[in-house]
């Protein structure tokens, strides 16, 4: 059987199509969006776990998915797939911490991680930073929450960018600024703030 090329077409045959075809039909081909959607809705679940053990869906998909709040389906999915950005806003939404959890254990949010970070669930933030660097505008709101422990531990494990430096420096914590400049040393740029403040 070829691909369908026609995206409507597709997602007609999707829902409609004989289970043991429709098997032989997403093992071999990626669907289009529409298609993906009709997958979901086709509500077989065995049909939906064949067909993201071997590609993901598109991020209208995605967020269909996590709309429909099958946790058995948005765990098999996250255990392979990343989500999209919009779908990981739909995704952190739900604050399910099990399901979050588990996303953390195979990969960090990237451009979302201030989305995740706003979830403000210190023991998820704890797992999620002894794995990962927020990025740049996460990383200052996170600073921003003047959590001593939770800064131990992110500057541990990471460096910070240049903001957050100075932020961290405007804490004014003795031990924090020893434990940073030992674990992971001030860039030149801050050094080079410092020395121009203290001139």
């Amino acid at each position: 059987m070829e691909k369908i090329k026609n995206a409507k077409k597709e997602a007609a045959f999707v829902l409609s199509a004989d289970k043991e075809i429709l098997k032989e039909y997403i093992s071999r081909y990626p669907l289009h969006g529409e298609a993906d959607i009709a997958l979901l809705e086709r509500g077989d679940k065995e049909l939906t776990k064949l067909y993201v053990s071997v590609f993901s869906f598109a991020v209208e998909a995605e967020i269909k998915l996590i709309e429909l709040q099958d946790k058995e389906l948005i765990r098999h999915y996250i255990s392979r797939c990343g989500f999209e950005d919009e779908a990981k806003v739909k995704f952190l939404e739900m604050n399910d911490v099990e399901l979050i959890q588990l996303y953390i254990s195979k990969r960090p949010f990237f451009r979302k991680d201030l989305e995740f970070l706003e979830l403000g669930n210190k023991e998820l933030i704890e797992l999620y930073i002894s794995k990962y660097r927020f990025n740049a505008e996460a990383e200052l709101k996170f600073m921003g929450l003047k959590d001593k422990e939770l800064i131990k531990l992110y500057i541990t494990h990471h460096r910070l960018s240049d903001d957050a430096e100075m932020k961290l420096l405007e804490l004014k914590d003795m031990e924090l600024n020893k434990m940073y400049a030992l674990n992971q040393g001030f860039s030149v740029r801050t050094q080079i703030t410092l020395c121009e403040l203290l001139a």
